[in-house]
């Protein structure tokens, strides 16, 4: 017994001496694996802090863009762009020696830090102006000097422009722009059928391909249109001109249609898109299946179509008609009856008999005949197999108790040596 317990402390020692070794080990290699890592250094989290001019404003004419374009970046104190941002930034004159007004779209949300503002100008010269800009968050900047220069005298108004409108009537006529691009007042243009509405605010900015103030917008129908990719088709599209005309910010374009328009496609199928050449291009839209309108925001001109799948045919199925009578009417025939007696077949308690299916072009009876003593006692029913499990269990657990019982016997056999 003394042998017994020596050897038990002996194996726990060596398992506790083990672990220590092994945890001790581990801990090593993570230590020195940290050492060996160096030029790690915890992220910098830049903290905007002001607002600078990247691309400051220009000397301009009268109504003129101020081009380039006035850019501004959020920096942090140490000068750096914090391109995470995406605020919304704010430019206002704030010198303004000649009470003008800062024309075009004065709020723009920054890119990757940056807000670009395309479409600027002032409606007065003066000398010594400067352009303020601000975020809600209370970050602040200002620019440079600049001069806006007067067009045939220092007091002459900004030059406007009328631009020609084909294919779609304006609410309010004329409808003028300035020579810095920018619109002289909330335009609607509406085709005749009033399936197609062009919205374009004031002092949106609208240049031709050619970078210059917008003077002419054409709309046509789109004849047959094709279908895209996918085979979907259109119920409606316009093409808009000239070519290479663009805007800042995006015009806004809503399509109408109506159920008969629908032409066999499927209402919660249909989408926006637009041809970019050679194939349609989905676009963002707002659908609204109450009014039936499709709007979406377009940046340049081009085909716009409302397109959608195209309804399956119908499924037809056929039925059998149904009898008109439920009696059984025999086949006439001139060939008399013939009347089959088969043997009767043995089946097995657990096997289904199907049912006898009666042929419709002849009439035959079928009768059993009764198995004959011989035949019926060779036919008995499958003995179940005997389920050997439980026995195994029993025997299983038999000898478990056996063993048991002879290791209990030789403990106490040596237990009362050792006393002895």
């Amino acid at each position: 017994m003394k042998r017994l317990k020596f050897v038990a402390a002996i194996l726990i020692a060596l398992v506790l001496l083990i672990g220590t070794v092994q945890s001790v080990g581990a801990f090593s290699n993570v230590t020195s694996n940290n050492s060996a890592v160096t030029g790690v250094v915890n992220p910098v989290i830049n903290v905007a802090t002001k607002l600078a001019f990247i691309h400051q404003p220009t000397d301009a004419a009268v109504g003129g863009s101020i081009s380039p374009a006035v850019t501004v970046a959020i920096e942090d104190a140490e000068g750096n762009i914090v391109t995470t941002l995406t605020e919304a930034i704010m430019v206002v004159i704030c010198n303004n020696p000649s009470g003008a007004a800062l024309r075009g779209t004065n709020v723009v949300n920054a890119v990757n830090g940056v807000a670009t503002f395309t479409n600027l100008y002032i409606d007065k010269p003066g000398t010594g102006y400067t352009l303020s800009a601000s975020t809600p968050c209370g970050m602040v900047g200002s620019s440079n000097p600049f001069n806006i220069i007067g067009s045939g005298g220092q007091d002459s108004p900004p030059r406007l422009l009328q631009i020609t409108v084909t294919g779609l009537i304006v609410n309010s006529p004329p409808m003028l722009i300035n020579e810095g691009s920018c619109i002289q007042g909330n335009y609607q243009l509406e085709n005749a059928e009033g399936t197609v509405t062009l919205d374009v605010p004031i002092y949106n900015g609208c240049w031709d391909a050619a970078g210059h103030a917008l003077t002419r917008i054409d709309a046509t129908p789109t004849v047959s249109p094709s279908s895209d990719s996918e085979g979907n088709s259109a119920i409606l599209a316009y093409t808009f001109g000239p070519d290479g005309a663009h805007f800042n910010p995006p015009l806004v374009l809503t399509l109408k249609y109506d159920s008969p328009s629908l032409a066999g496609l499927l209402e919660n199928s249909l989408y926006a898109a637009g041809w970019d050449g050679s194939n349609w291009q989905r676009l963002g839209s707002a659908i609204d299946t109450t009014q039936k309108t499709i709007t979406i925001q377009i940046s340049h001109f081009s085909t716009y179509a409302v397109m959608g799948k195209v309804m399956p045919p119908p499924v037809i199925v056929l039925t059998p008609a149904s009898p008109t009578t439920t009696a059984v009417i025999p086949l006439v025939s001139s060939t008399p009856s013939v009347t089959t007696t088969l043997p009767a077949l043995v089946v097995p308690a657990t096997a289904v008999v199907p049912a006898a299916v009666t042929e419709p072009t002849a009439s035959v009876t079928t009768t059993q005949v009764a198995p004959s003593p011989e035949m019926a006692s060779s036919t008995t029913a499958a003995s179940p197999q005997p389920d050997h499990s439980a026995s195994l269990m029993v025997w299983i657990g038999f000898g478990a108790g056996f063993l048991f019982i002879l290791l209990f016997i030789i403990l106490m056999f040596r237990r009362g040596r050792q006393n002895e």
